[in-house]
C-alpha cells in the first residue's frame, strides 16, 4: 500500500528578502542624487529650447515636468546598466585573480617539490654577497635553519683553506665576485649540524633590475662529499696500480667493461710509442687499433696492415666486436677475431711481452 504523499510548506526566508530589500534600497539612494542632476539638466535643456522657439511665457509646469522624469529615469537606468556590467567585470577579475592565485600556489608547491627532490639547491645573494635565499634541501643536508644562513656571507660558512687548490679556488671566486662575472663549479669545505665536514660545489651569475642595477648572485649549489670521496679513492688506486707496474719489464694495460682504457704502464707506453699521445685513461680500444694501423701504414707505406685481435673470453665476442666499431671496414677487410688474449693471458711480442686485463 502506497503511502500518501505529504508536501511540507517552504516557508520563505525573511532574512533573504529583507538582504534583497536593503540591497535595493541602498542602490536606489545612492543613485537618486545622481538621476535628480541627470534630469535637471534634461529639464534646463528641454527650457532652453522651449524659451528660444515659443518665449519663456510659453514654460509650464507640465513642459518642464515630462523632460525632468525622462532625464532622471534615463540616467538612474544608465547608472544601473553600467553598475552593473561594472559588477560583472568585477566577478571576471576576481575570478581571475582567484584562478591565478590558485595557480601561483600550485607552481610554488610544484617547485618546492623539485628542490626538495633535486641533489642540488637554489641560493640567492644581495649586494653585499650575503645570503637572502636558500632552498630548503640545504636545511635537509646540512641540519642547520634559516636564522643561522641567512644573512651570512659565504666566506662565513666555508672553513679556512688547507691546500693551495682551495686557497686557489677561493681566489678564482673573489675575483669573479669583484667583477660581478658568472663563476662556475667553486667547491669549498663547510661544517654542517652534526659536525660532519662536507664539500659543496656552487655556481652562479649576477642579476640585475630593470634600472641595470646590480643586485646580486643566484645560482645552484651541491653536496659532492661523497663523489670527491669516490674520485680520490679511484685516482689512489689507479696510482697504486701504476706504481706496482712500473716496475715490470712488460707492458700492462687495463681496460674497464666499455672497452676504455683505465690505465698502462711505462713500458707499455714504450712497445706503442707512436700512439703515445691516445694512451690516457678513457681512450676507446678500437680507436686503439685504427690509430695503429694508420701509423704503421705511414711509417712503412704498407697497403696490407691487418689485424689480429682477441677479446673477451668467446671467439663471437672478438668478431662482434670488431663488427660494431667498423674495423673490418677500417682495415679493408683484414680484421680477424683470435683465440682470446686479453684477459689476463700474456702476449709475446718481439719488444716484450703484454699482459692485459678487462
Amino acid at each position: 500500500m502506497n503511502k500518501p504523499v505529504s508536501f511540507k510548506p517552504v516557508t520563505p526566508d525573511p532574512a533573504a528578502g529583507s538582504n534583497r530589500e536593503d540591497r535595493l534600497t541602498r542602490g536606489w539612494r545612492r543613485n537618486l542624487p545622481i538621476s535628480l542632476l541627470g534630469g535637471v539638466a534634461l529639464m534646463s535643456a528641454a527650457a532652453i529650447g522651449q524659451a528660444l522657439h515659443f518665449g519663456i511665457e510659453q514654460l509650464s509646469v507640465s513642459s518642464l515636468g515630462t523632460p525632468f522624469i525622462l532625464g532622471a529615469v534615463a540616467t538612474y537606468l544608465m547608472l544601473r546598466l553600467m553598475q552593473r556590467s561594472l559588477g560583472e567585470q568585477r566577478g571576471r577579475l576576481e575570478w581571475e585573480f582567484l584562478q591565478r592565485t590558485l595557480d601561483l600556489r600550485k607552481t610554488e608547491a610544484r617547485f618546492e617539490q623539485f628542490t626538495e627532490s633535486a641533489d642540488e639547491w637554489f641560493w640567492e645573494t644581495d649586494v653585499e654577497d650575503r645570503l637572502v635565499f636558500l632552498s630548503s634541501r640545504l636545511y635537509q643536508i646540512s641540519g642547520l635553519s634559516p636564522d643561522i644562513l641567512i644573512g651570512k656571507k659565504r666566506g662565513e660558512l666555508r672553513m679556512h683553506p688547507v691546500t693551495p687548490e682551495e686557497a686557489e679556488q677561493w681566489a678564482y671566486y673573489r675575483r669573479c665576485v669583484e667583477r660581478r662575472e658568472p663563476y662556475e663549479n667553486l667547491q669549498y669545505r663547510s661544517q654542517v649540524a652534526d659536525g660532519r665536514v662536507v664539500v659543496f660545489r656552487s655556481s652562479g651569475k649576477p642579476f640585475y633590475d630593470d634600472a641595470g642595477n646590480f643586485v646580486g648572485y643566484r645560482g645552484t649549489a651541491s653536496d659532492v662529499t661523497e663523489e670527491n670521496a669516490r674520485e680520490s679513492s679511484i685516482e689512489a688506486n689507479r696510482e697504486l696500480i701504476y706504481n706496482a707496474t712500473a716496475i715490470l719489464s712488460d707492458g700492462f694495460y687495463l681496460f674497464d667493461a666499455d672497452d676504455r682504457l683505465v690505465m698502462c704502464n711505462s713500458r707499455y707506453r714504450e712497445i706503442f710509442a707512436p700512439i703515445a699521445a691516445l694512451l690516457e685513461p678513457g681512450a676507446p680500444y678500437a680507436e686503439m687499433l685504427r690509430t695503429i694501423k694508420d701509423v704503421v701504414e705511414q711509417k712503412t707505406g704498407a697497403k696490407e696492415v691487418r689485424l689480429r685481435a682477441g677479446l673477451g673470453m668467446r671467439f663471437r665476442e672478438t668478431e662482434e666486436y670488431i663488427k660494431a666499431h667498423g674495423l673490418d671496414e677500417h682495415f679493408r677487410g683484414k680484421a680477424l677475431g683470435i683465440a682470446p688474449i686479453d684477459a689476463g693471458i700474456p702476449i709475446e711480442t718481439e719488444l716484450g711481452t703484454l699482459y692485459g686485463l678487462r
